[in-house]
């Protein structure tokens, strides 16, 4: 190309040669741009993409969604997964390409889980549980069209399961009242260890979830700054987060006795447990969240409170809580949660409505006023 622009031609000055530099280079700007490839313009020229097995593609997907979700979520996600691996091992398509998953494979695959029985339980698998792997299998094919641009359609968007899926009308309520929770509160000092009042405090004043309250450590709290630093490890959504503490919470963790500046102790989970597995202040072993819910539920038989009832409730009943008698706006609770999306918060407020119309006795003054 040098020597057609003549950039080696004898007699020319240092002018002259950036003159033919440039002009060189916008020639070959114009080709990679407009006439190669058989005329095709530059944007329309796309590298084939090599087809994945499902097996290739689920790995891939998952992958990339450890990178959002705790093992947890990622445990059931394999679920949903692996059955779908375990259909195409029954028609002998272990290895099918993912463009050859198309809406017959599919409605066949619906069928199936409908008339599948299990082994080991001996009952078929129920209408929510068919809708959970329906969508896992939709999350691989939607990541694998939309993101990665690999197939030309998503085909299970066209698939219907064939019956709704409508929850039977019951008392379905995650909302404790303030006499409710003001008896947990009473019980909890009364007949449990003070560690165990502490873990419910931080699920209702912080919105904290009980494995993340699991995984604190001393380091990861400021009480001269009233704050928590939650790190994305120890977050369920794997996003990092600083929970303020409100005064309860903090006057609460002023009193319990811990420390929380001594350098010994900075590596400590705040909860731990002696070897019967009962709930402690600091340890070197981190607490299992799951051991105090029988506990919990033999406390909720005691005071006469709904069993279906469980910890976790105590953080949809402080949304509504701080709406209905705090005064916190929509937003506030939900940068308290640490939600990046409002329907987050939403489904911790599902029962906003008629915890509002069955508790809010006294009428409220009304700011505005007119001359009526």
């Amino acid at each position: 190309m040098k020597f057609k622009a003549g950039l080696n031609k004898s007699g020319i000055n240092k002018k002259e040669q950036e003159k033919r530099i440039r002009k060189a280079y916008n020639a070959i700007h114009d080709l990679l741009t407009t006439k190669i490839y058989d005329g095709k313009d530059f944007n329309e020229i796309n590298k084939k993409q090599v087809m994945p097995s499902f097996n290739h593609a689920a790995d891939a997907y998952l992958e990339n969604r450890k990178l959002f979700l705790s093992d947890k979520s990622i445990r059931n996600y394999e679920l949903g997964i692996n059955f779908f691996k375990k259909y195409l091992q029954e028609i002998n398509m272990p290895y099918v390409l993912l463009d050859c998953i198309d809406g017959e494979l599919l409605e066949n695959y619906i069928v199936y889980m409908k008339e599948y029985i299990s082994p080991r339980f001996k009952k078929s698998l129920s209408k929510f549980t068919i809708k959970e792997y329906k969508e896992r299998l939709g999350a691989i094919l939607e990541f694998w069209f939309s993101k990665k641009r690999v197939l030309t359609h998503n085909p299970i968007k066209s698939i219907r399961i064939g019956y709704e899926l409508i929850r039977e009308q019951k008392d379905n309520s995650t909302v404790f009242s303030v006499e409710q929770l003001q008896s947990i509160f009473d019980y909890v000092k009364k007949h449990r260890k003070p560690p165990y009042l502490t873990f419910l405090l931080l699920i209702y004043y912080a919105h904290l979830r009980p494995i993340e309250i699991c995984r604190l450590e001393i380091k990861d709290f400021d009480l001269e700054k009233r704050m928590i630093y939650l790190k994305a490890a120890k977050s369920k959504t794997r996003i990092a987060r600083k929970i303020t503490l409100d005064a309860p919470m903090h006057n609460h963790l002023l009193s319990i006795g811990v420390d929380f500046k001594k350098p010994e102790i900075q590596n400590y989970y705040l909860f731990s447990n002696h070897g019967n597995g009962r709930i402690t202040y600091l340890g070197e072993i981190m607490y299992k969240h799951k051991s105090m819910s029988y506990s919990f539920k033999t406390m909720l038989t005691d005071l006469g409170i709904n069993t279906s009832f469980t910890k976790y409730h105590l953080k949809h009943t402080a949304n509504v809580h701080e709406l209905v008698y705090e005064g916190l706006s929509f937003t506030e609770v939900q940068i308290k949660n640490g939600h990046t999306l409002s329907k987050t918060t939403e489904v911790y407020l599902k029962d906003l409505k008629e915890f509002y119309l069955e508790n809010q006795k006294e009428e409220k003054e009304r700011v505005l006023k007119f001359n009526i």
